[in-house]
C-alpha cells in the first residue's frame, strides 16, 4: 500500500507565543512509526493546498504508483525476435517472470501482418485512424503510406487486447518481412510517433527516436 506523508504548512505562532498546531512535530513523529514498523512512504514537502508544489507533488506521486502497479503485473506483447545483430536488446523471459512478474507473450510476425490485412478489409478502423492522422500530425509521405500507418496502428491494438497486454515490442524489420510496406519506426513511413501516442507502450527492437521524418505529432503530449 503506497504511502504519502504530507502535512500543511505551520502558520506563525500568536504574539502570546500559542500556536493553531505543530504539523512539522507530528511528522516527525508519524514518520518514526513508520520507519520502526519498516512501511516505506514518500514525504512531501510542507506547504499549503493551493501551492503549486502541492499539485506537482501529488501528481508525481499517484504517477510513480500507477507505473509500480504495472510494473508489478505486466503482460508484454512480443512480435517476433530481435535481429540478429542486436545484442543490446536481449531478455531473460524466465527472470523477468520470475523476478517481476513480467510475462511475455510472443507471437510470429506473420501474426502482424495478417492482421494488418484484416484491418484494411474492414476499413473502418483504418479510416477513423487516418483521420486521427491528419488531424494531429504533420504528414510528409504518400496517401497509401499513410494508410499503411493506420492500419498498422489499429493492428497491433487489436493484438494488444486479444492477449490482455499493457504494451508491446517489436522487431525492425525489413520492408520484405513486414509485407505492409512501412517500418514501425522507420524514416519516409513512420509509424511510431501514432503508435507511441494511442497503445499502452510501443517499443522497437534496435529502433530510432519515435519523431523521424515523415509524420510528426502536431503538440500530443
Amino acid at each position: 500500500m503506497p504511502v504519502l506523508l504530507w502535512g500543511p504548512l505551520d502558520e506563525r505562532p500568536e504574539e502570546n507565543g500559542e500556536r493553531l498546531r505543530d504539523t512539522q512535530c507530528g511528522l516527525f513523529a508519524t514518520g518514526k512509526v513508520l520507519r520502526r514498523f519498516r512501511v516505506p512512504f514518500t514525504y512531501m514537502t510542507n506547504c499549503r493546498l493551493n501551492d503549486p508544489v502541492f499539485e506537482r507533488g501529488l501528481r508525481d506521486f499517484l504517477a510513480v504508483c500507477n507505473v509500480v502497479k504495472t510494473f508489478r503485473n505486466i503482460r508484454i506483447l512480443q512480435i517476433s525476435t530481435r535481429p540478429f545483430d542486436f545484442w543490446t536488446t536481449m531478455c531473460n523471459e524466465g527472470e523477468l517472470l520470475e523476478k517481476f512478474n513480467i510475462q511475455l507473450s510472443p507471437i510470429p510476425m506473420t501474426e502482424l501482418t495478417e492482421e494488418i490485412k484484416a484491418v484494411k478489409e474492414e476499413k473502418g478502423k483504418m479510416a477513423s485512424m487516418v483521420s486521427y492522422i491528419k488531424e494531429y500530425m504533420e504528414i510528409k509521405i504518400k496517401e497509401n503510406e499513410v494508410e499503411n500507418v493506420a492500419a498498422l496502428a489499429v493492428a497491433m491494438e487489436q493484438l494488444i487486447d486479444r492477449y490482455g497486454a499493457g504494451g508491446e515490442g517489436i522487431r525492425n524489420c525489413s520492408i520484405k518481412e513486414w509485407g505492409s510496406g512501412v517500418y514501425p519506426n522507420e524514416r519516409g513511413s513512420h509509424a511510431g510517433s501514432v503508435l507511441n501516442r494511442l497503445l499502452r507502450g510501443t517499443a522497437a527492437w534496435g529502433c530510432h527516436a519515435p519523431n523521424s521524418k515523415g509524420l510528426r505529432s502536431g503538440g500530443l503530449q
